[in-house]
């Protein structure tokens, strides 16, 4: 469950890309569907947030790009 607060941080803006691309009419459901996602998405970061731990949870590091030593933290 490391990867939930990326998905939390990066959902809202892949939505927006996909909700360029949805049609006028169901554009109140799309942002229902999308805010639902995002609600059950915070509700599992909070069930699964250990408050017994003192250090830092749900990290996740990744290279972007190597050579150049980048990474997303």
């Amino acid at each position: 469950m490391e990867t939930i607060l990326s998905m939390l941080i990066f959902f809202p803006a892949a939505a927006a890309v996909v909700g360029f691309l949805i049609h006028k009419d169901s554009m109140r459901q799309f942002g229902v569907v999308v805010t639902v996602v995002e609600f059950v998405l915070s509700l599992l970061l909070w069930y699964y947030f250990d408050s017994n731990v003192a250090g830092m949870q749900f990290v996740q590091s990744l290279p972007l790009i190597s050579s150049y030593g980048i990474n997303y933290t």
